[in-house]
C-alpha cells in the first residue's frame, strides 16, 4: 500500500535529507534526534547512509528539505513538534505530486499497473 511506502520508505529518507542538512549546519546528533523524534542511532545511521538510502529524491523535493531544515533550525523550541509535522506533511505532498510516491510504490509491488495513477487522483 501507498501508505506503507510513505512510512517505510518516503518519511525516513526525508528525515534523512534533514539531518545530513542539519549535520552540516553544526548539530549534534543528539540535537537531530530530538528534532526529528528519533533515536540517536536512527541519525547515525542516516548519515552514515546506512538506513533511508532506497528512495531517490529529484532536485525540487531535495531543495524542500533543505527548506525544511532551515525551518526546523528556526522554529522555537515548543512549537518543534509542529513544525516537523508540519514540514513532513508538506513535503510528502510534493512527493506524491512529483509522482515519486507512484514510482516507489511500482518499485516496491510489480502488480502495479505502469499507467496506475490512483494516488494522484485521490488528492486532487
Amino acid at each position: 500500500m501507498p501508505q506503507e511506502i510513505e512510512v517505510w520508505y518516503i518519511l525516513p529518507a526525508i528525515k534523512r535529507g534533514i539531518a545530513i542538512e542539519l549535520v552540516s549546519k553544526g548539530l549534534k546528533q543528539k540535537d537531530i534526534a530530538k528534532l526529528l523524534k528519533v533515536t540517536e542511532a536512527s541519525v547515525s545511521n542516516y548519515l552514515k547512509s546506512k538506513r533511508a538510502t532506497t528512495i531517490k529524491f529529484n532536485k525540487i523535493v531535495e531543495s524542500e528539505i533543505k527548506k525544511s531544515a532551515e525551518k526546523l533550525l528556526s522554529a522555537k523550541e515548543n512549537h518543534t513538534n509542529k513544525a516537523l509535522i508540519e514540514e513532513l506533511q508538506r513535503i510528502c505532498a510534493i512527493i506524491k505530486d512529483e509522482k515519486i510516491l507512484c514510482k516507489a510504490h511500482k518499485q516496491f509491488d510489480s502488480s502495479i499497473s505502469k499507467n496506475c495513477c490512483i494516488c494522484k487522483d485521490i488528492n486532487h
